[in-house]
Parts: C-alpha cells; sequence; structure tokens
C-alpha cells in the first residue's frame, strides 16, 4: 500500500527542491514561480510522510520498545566464571602434624555457572567447580589432591519481592509506556490530517476573498467609468466622480490585503507539509465544499468521542502504572522472607577428570535448606513511598475526570459551532440573494436617473459585505466540521486512513522515512 501511495503521489506536479529537499538550480527556481496545484488528499498523503513534527513523534514507541526489551532482560540468564590461584608458605611447622619444616601449598580453582530469575521472584541457579591443592606435606594421601562438584541453589521470596505482580511490574510499566507513545503518534497523527485539512481550505477561502475583492474592484472600476461619462455628458457631478475613485481606490487596498492573506494561508499549507522556503510557488486548490454539513447527534458523538479519545486513552495508561506503582509499594512494605534451597555432589581424586566421575557417581553431597528473615525497622521509608503512591493514583484519577469534563465542553463547543454555522449559511446565502437583487435595482435607478450615485456605492458595498458574510458563514462550518469530526476519529475515515496505517510508521527510519499508505491505493 505504500508503494500505490508512492505511485498516486508521481503525477502530483513535483518542485524537486521544494518537496524532497534538493538544492534549486535555475530552472528549479523558475519553476517555483509557478503555480502548484494540490489536491486536499494529496496535501494530507504529504503531510504524513514529511511532516518534521510527525517524524519526531514517530521515535517515541520505537525508544519506548527499547525500555521494553531492557526490562524483560532481568529475566535473561547470567552465566558467571571465576578463577583463582593461591599459595601459602608457613614460616615453620606448628606440629608434626603439618607433615613438613616448613609447609608449602599451592591451590587453584575454577567456578562456572548460570543463574537465572523467573516471575515468580524465583532465582534458580546451577554451577561447576573444580580445585587443584597440591602441598610437601608427608601426610597428605592425595598429592595432588581434585576436588569437583556440581551444586544448585534456589531463592524464592516469599513476602516482598514475590509472586509475578510484583516482578512484572517493571515490565508492564514500560509496556504501557510503549502504549501511551502509540497513542501520541496518533494524536499527532490526527492532529496533522485536521490541521492540513483546516489549512487547505483556509487556502481555498483566502483564493475565494481574492476573486471576491477582484470583481468588486472591477465592478468599482466599473461604476467609475460610467461616473466618468456621466460627467461627461452632465448627468452627474464632480463629486459622484470623486465617490467613484475613492470606492475605486478602496478596493484596490482590499486587494492588497487579500493578496497578503493568500500568501499567508499558503505559507501555513506548506509549513505543515515541512516544505517552506524562501521562495515558494502560488498554491492552486479546490473550491470551497457548498454541501450541507449533516449535523451528528451530540449524545451518540460524544458516547464515540470518550470511547476514541486518544488523551483519555493515555490517561488510562497513566493511571494503570500508577496502580502497579501502589501495588509494588504495597509489596515493599513487607520483611523479606526468602527461602533457600541448595544442593550438590562432589567427588574427590588426584585427577581432575575422576574427581568430576566421583561427583557424578554421587561419592559425596551435600544439600541445605533455610528461611532468611530481614525486617527494617519500623518501614519507615516504605510506608511514606506507599502513601506517596496512592496519592499519585488518585492524583491521576482526579485528572482522568478533568480530561473528561474539558472533552464535553470541547465537543458542545464544536458541535454548537457546526450548527450555528449551518444556520449562518443558511441565512447567509439568502441575505446575499437579496443584496444582489438589491444591488441590480439599485443600479438600474441610476442609470433611469432615479436614485444617486452615493445609493449606487451603498448598494456595492452591501453586496460586497453580504459576499464576505457568506464566505465567512462557509468557512467556519467547513472548519467546525474538520474539528468535529476529529473528536470521534470521523476524519480519518473520511480521508481513507486507518490506524493500522498509523502504527506501522513507528518501524520507520527517521532519516529516510516511507511514505504512509491509504485504504484502497
Amino acid at each position: 500500500m505504500i508503494q500505490c501511495l508512492g505511485k498516486r503521489l508521481a503525477f502530483v506536479p513535483v518542485i524537486p527542491f521544494l518537496l524532497w529537499g534538493q538544492a534549486p538550480d535555475a530552472g528549479a527556481q523558475e519553476k517555483a514561480n509557478a503555480a502548484f496545484v494540490l489536491t486536499l488528499q494529496e496535501a494530507i498523503d504529504r503531510s504524513l510522510a514529511h511532516n518534521l513534527g510527525l517524524q519526531i513523534e514517530r521515535i517515541g514507541p520505537t525508544i519506548a520498545e527499547e525500555d521494553i526489551s531492557v526490562a524483560k532482560s532481568e529475566f535473561d540468564p547470567v552465566i558467571f566464571l571465576n578463577g583463582n590461584l593461591d599459595k601459602q608458605v608457613s614460616p615453620q611447622a606448628a606440629s608434626l602434624l603439618d607433615g613438613a619444616e616448613q609447609p608449602v601449598s599451592h591451590s587453584r580453582s575454577l567456578t562456572s555457572g548460570v543463574t537465572k530469575k523467573f516471575s515468580p521472584g524465583t532465582v534458580v541457579g546451577l554451577s561447576t567447580s573444580v580445585t587443584r591443592r597440591a602441598t610437601n606435606s608427608l601426610f597428605a594421601t592425595l598429592n595432588p589432591e581434585h576436588t569437583a562438584g556440581v551444586a544448585v541453589d534456589v531463592r524464592q521470596p516469599l513476602l516482598k519481592g514475590a509472586w509475578k505482580k510484583v516482578n512484572l511490574a517493571s515490565l508492564v510499566r514500560s509496556q504501557a509506556a510503549f502504549a501511551q507513545t502509540r497513542y501520541q503518534l496518533r494524536r499527532r497523527a490526527i492532529d496533522l490530517i485536521t490541521e492540513t485539512e483546516i489549512g487547505y481550505w483556509n487556502v481555498a477561502y483566502a483564493h475565494a476573498r481574492m476573486s471576491l475583492q477582484q470583481s468588486s474592484l472591477e465592478v468599482a472600476g466599473q461604476l467609475l467609468r460610467e461616473a466618468r461619462e456621466k460627467e461627461r455628458l452632465g448627468l452627474a457631478t464632480a463629486i459622484d466622480v470623486l465617490q467613484a475613485k475613492a470606492a475605486f481606490a478602496a478596493r484596490r487596498e482590499s486587494i492588497i490585503l487579500a493578496e497578503q492573506a493568500v500568501k499567508d494561508s499558503e505559507d501555513v499549507v506548506f509549513s505543515v507539509l515541512s516544505s517552506l522556503q524562501i521562495e515558494n510557488p502560488h498554491l492552486i486548490v479546490a473550491s470551497l465544499p457548498e454541501e450541507d454539513i449533516a449535523v451528528p447527534a451530540l449524545a451518540a458523538l460524544y458516547a464515540r468521542t470518550q470511547e476514541f479519545d486518544l488523551d483519555l486513552s493515555i490517561q488510562r495508561e497513566v493511571i494503570s502504572q500508577r496502580e502497579l506503582d501502589v501495588r509494588v509499594a504495597r509489596n515493599n512494605r513487607l520483611p523479606n522472607l526468602d527461602l533457600t534451597v541448595q544442593g550438590g555432589l562432589a567427588g574427590r581424586d588426584v585427577d581432575g577428570s575422576e574427581a568430576f566421575h566421583n561427583a557424578l557417581d554421587r561419592d559425596g553431597y551435600s544439600w541445605r535448606a533455610g528461611v532468611e528473615v530481614t525486617v527494617p525497622w519500623g518501614f519507615r521509608a516504605e510506608r511514606s513511598r506507599y502513601r506517596k503512591a496512592q496519592m499519585a493514583l488518585q492524583q491521576q484519577q482526579l485528572l482522568a475526570e478533568s480530561l473528561d469534563q474539558d472533552l464535553l465542553f470541547r465537543v458542545r463547543t464544536a458541535w454548537r459551532a457546526l450548527v450555528a454555522g449551518k444556520e449562518r449559511l443558511e441565512v447567509t446565502r439568502a441575505s446575499l440573494t437579496l443584496s444582489e437583487e438589491q444591488f441590480e435595482a439599485v443600479r438600474a435607478k441610476f442609470n433611469a436617473g432615479l436614485s444617486t450615485f452615493r445609493e449606487v456605492l451603498e448598494g456595492q458595498e452591501d453586496l460586497d459585505e453580504a459576499r464576505k458574510r457568506k464566505l465567512d458563514a462557509l468557512i467556519d462550518s467547513i472548519r467546525a466540521s474538520a474539528r468535529l469530526a476529529r473528536f470521534d476519529g470521523a476524519i480519518m475515515d473520511r480521508h481513507g486512513y486507518a490506524w493500522e496505517e498509523v502504527d506501522a510508521l513507528t518501524a520507520e527510519r527517521p532519516e529516510s522515512p516511507e511514505k504512509p499508505s491509504r485504504n484502497g491505493s
């Protein structure tokens, strides 16, 4: 699907140095001054592929995934190897039993093994050892003497540090942190889609305002020409011409401001695409959609939003982490009570290999079982940590309630904005129709000499204002629709995206990200 998206983007007019970061040349500089055709879907595809903020957010899950590996490593086997050399020379014999006037002994030993911790807290160790001793004592029956052994050590906590819920807490925390970063990536992606859609339609709105001002300028120019002609014929006064000139100058000023608004809105889109340059081409975008926007039922919308909201999902993961902290802190208030079991086989001979064979033949053995208890005086630190963990959990639970209240407020506000926008759009459409009819009537009366030029100018101003109000109501409705669709995730379906595609971005390398795919590509 990623390849399909890349093929589709290949059909979009590409500005190499602009969108792909290559150095501009003379030919590319000329292309930068040309127009760049961009559809809404292409803008969203490009923003998801190239937005630097989203690329930064993509790294978070990868980092969190490494923390999961670190937590799992606590249960990895540990191999150890110990070697020692020893020589002892006594100044003189302490008794005849030493077997030499100046006792001398040499020894060397090698111990190796492996230990592993299991999720219930059990630590199991398996080791093997061999030791060689030599002495100058006449009474030594084995010289040199080799001893070999195989031993197993088991330690099982019974209170503090015991059982899976405590020992897997670190792993569960890291998994919750990973889920948080996934939700944060999703939040950034859906915010980017919403931001791109609104920015795109803002460009369309700025172009519509520019067209409106240009149309008004043409009408003002036509009225100025008519006023001059009527003045020449004696049907208008010099005041009428001055008024027409002032109206024409005002329209030219509006053109300058409209051009600035177009460039500013285009810069916002290029910034979202992370392709803003000193000189960007002019964007050619689709016209503002005129179709009616459906308003969902508020109760159903809020229910879907509660289930979908990414901030609440992130907060749920935080609460799960705090619950783990409480559980671990509660366990840490218990004393250390460990059950230990040790058993081993031993063999002895003048030859090392024979010593091992003797050990495996069970010539000698040993075993030991015991209980170890450690009780901190008063448990002051542990109790304090437990109270802190409880308060931190309560704090996060209250924060979740606050987020839910804020979510309801924002959903209601966005819903009312869409309802008001639709109502305004209906009213402004009717008002525009009346203003157009009124302007034509006033202009016809002026041409018949039944009204003043001032009334014509006022009619044009009323018509311009009606057109502006209609455009404002239309763009406000579009913005409100996009913001409302962001709350319950409907904006993802609107543009054919699924979370699986966004989550797949976590595996991409930030220095050479691939383009995201779309459903149905």
